[in-house]
């Protein structure tokens, strides 16, 4: 049975009662605490224009800003929320060849329950648009041909937004972007000017967007100026720099050999950075910024002439980071949930920009040391389980010749590796750098499953639902 064009858009309706459910399950985690989620780094994220460090790529903290201060920063994870839905039933409609919106809201509401998405929404931190742009960009690479111009413009202003909030997403969606290309072939040539044309507008844009905003607030034309400082920091802890600086400072002086002696001193984690605040390392030799591209030359001379150590440490993170599936409330790993001292940069910003919201931050249960029912347990189980399901359908796909399954479940491995890789590698064993993407596994798992039940349904010759019928003749180009 084939239904009108008028009964294929009522099916693909809004739907709010139902999404509406399920936002309210997603914002759940926030209403717990009693106010977003914050981190360390959150003071630049809501910080006004001019407040900004030049460490951090601006263009989170104008989003946040800009919607903290005309509402409230309650609405940043409401828009987050907003935005990672959007692209959750766009990438549903794509490739579960049905573009019924009550299965896109079941598979949401199920990504919600499963995974830490929820929780990244609600935290004051741009680490949410990882797994979004990701997302994004399958569906405008990997997704259906005959996609509404609208939609596509959508979803590559999502795309873009979620690559230019990270220096790490800037380099990662690049490569990846370029992945979707190899994978699209797979299903047949990709379309030059849609294709090939989303790609280099996608690259060209974040690039020029984001050196174009650092030269106009910093007067400085760089992807990251904080980049070098975070990579010597890590091979500092690792006594890696200090080694190699013993032996070449005779033979070569620079002015980071002046303080050898208190890089020998530095056991702790990023204390190149962080010891003794404010008076850093970090800070007295002007790492941050390196107008003179010091340690940029520095980290590669390191890495040339000490490449078996820096391999070993990066192949190190690298493990380490697959293998942190949670964000930490407890204070014994790397700090995403925990509790912030009073003086923090933090709530000095929050108290100067947002002094409506300072009660409401000071009595957060994250602030008070009560954010104790995070099911970390059940998170990190649930993440290898996803991974584990994730490759059991790639090797269906393999089995079955089912191009567009094993498209969809190969990038999605693709991206969460060069997520890892890339900061596992270069920033260092973080669990967020992990959380933020790994809840793609399930959408992506879930998403198949739920394509394979309507194939199973139409090869078996049973009469379809009336949704998945009027559907499946529009997805025809999906398969």
């Amino acid at each position: 049975m084939n239904l009108t064009k008028a009964s294929i858009r009522q099916l693909d309706g809004p739907m709010p009662w139902v999404w509406a459910f399920v936002g309210l399950a997603a914002f759940a985690p926030v209403i717990y605490n009693g106010f977003p989620f914050v981190f360390h780094d959150t003071w630049n994220y809501v910080s006004r224009w001019d407040n900004l460090s030049r460490v951090y790529p601006p263009f989170y903290s104008f989003l946040a800003w800009t919607i903290g201060k005309l509402t409230s920063l309650y609405m940043v994870p409401v828009f987050q929320l907003g935005i990672g839905f959007y692209v959750i039933r766009e990438f549903v409609g794509a490739f579960a060849a049905s573009r019924n919106s009550a299965l896109a809201a079941l598979i949401a509401f199920a990504v919600v329950v499963l995974t830490q998405f929820a929780w990244l929404a609600g935290w004051l931190m741009p680490d949410v648009y990882a797994g979004i742009g990701a997302a994004a960009v399958m569906v405008l690479l990997l997704g259906e041909a005959n996609m509404p111009a609208r939609t596509w413009l959508i979803l590559f202003l999502i795309a873009c937004f979620s690559v230019v909030v990270s220096t790490a997403n800037l380099l990662v969606m690049a490569a990846f972007a370029v992945t979707c290309l190899i994978l699209r072939a797979f299903r047949g040539p990709p379309d030059r000017l849609r294709h090939y044309g989303t790609v280099a507008a996608l690259v060209v844009l974040t690039m020029v967007g984001t050196l174009s905003a650092n030269r106009l607030l910093y007067g400085h034309q760089a992807l990251n100026d904080g980049g070098a400082a975070l990579f010597f920091a890590k091979l500092t802890d690792a006594g890696i720099a200090q080694d190699y600086l013993h032996e070449s400072c005779p033979q070569e002086p620079r002015p980071i050999c002046a303080y050898l002696d208190e890089l020998d001193r530095i056991h702790e984690w990023q204390g190149f950075l962080w010891n003794n605040a404010p008076d850093t390392l970090a800070m007295r030799t002007n790492a941050w910024v390196d107008p003179k591209g010091e340690f940029k030359g520095l980290n590669r001379q390191i890495v040339w002439n000490r490449w078996p150590q820096v391999l070993k440490l990066v192949a190190g993170d690298v493990f380490s980071l697959f293998k942190m599936t949670t964000l930490d409330t407890t204070g014994q790993g790397t700090g995403e949930l925990v509790q912030l001292p009073q003086d923090d940069t933090v709530h000095t910003v929050i108290a100067k920009f947002y002094p409506g919201v300072v009660a409401e931050y000071e009595t957060a249960r994250q602030q008070t040391g009560k954010l104790t029912k995070f099911p970390a347990v059940f998170y990190e189980v649930s993440t290898y389980a996803s991974y584990v399901l994730l490759l059991a359908m790639l090797v269906y796909s393999l089995v079955r010749a089912n191009r567009q399954l094993g498209v969809i479940c190969l990038a999605v491995f693709v991206v969460i590796a060069l997520f890892v890789i890339v900061q596992g590698g270069l920033v260092g064993a973080y669990a967020r750098y992990h959380v933020k993407i790994s809840w793609l596994a399930w959408l992506c798992v879930l998403t198949s499953m739920a394509r394979l039940v309507l194939e199973h349904r139409v090869s078996a010759g049973r009469p379809a639902a009336k949704e998945d019928q009027g559907m499946t003749s529009g997805s025809e180009a999906v398969r």
